[in-house]
């Protein structure tokens, strides 16, 4: 199973999309990639209930990396 399956069936199973939803976001995130995905979330044909959670889990994603890259990168203070 490649990454971007892995994320797809994450993603869902985080989000408990319906099936048909499933179908959707896995070729999608097939199509378009992981990032363009998140970019282009709120044009796919699912319920806006869970557009609302893809957009939501994206913000959290980004909230992380920002953390992540802090971390690694260190700040001005030297922490």
């Amino acid at each position: 199973m490649n990454e971007e399956n892995k994320i797809s069936k994450l993603i869902c199973e985080i989000l408990e999309l319906s099936q048909e939803s499933e179908v959707k976001v896995t070729a999608a995130i097939k199509e378009l990639g992981i990032r363009n995905f998140f970019l282009n979330a709120h044009v796919l044909n699912i319920s806006q209930e869970e557009i609302n959670g893809i957009l939501a889990l994206k913000e959290v994603i980004e909230v992380k990396e920002q953390e992540y890259q802090k971390y690694e990168g260190g700040d001005k203070c030297g922490n």
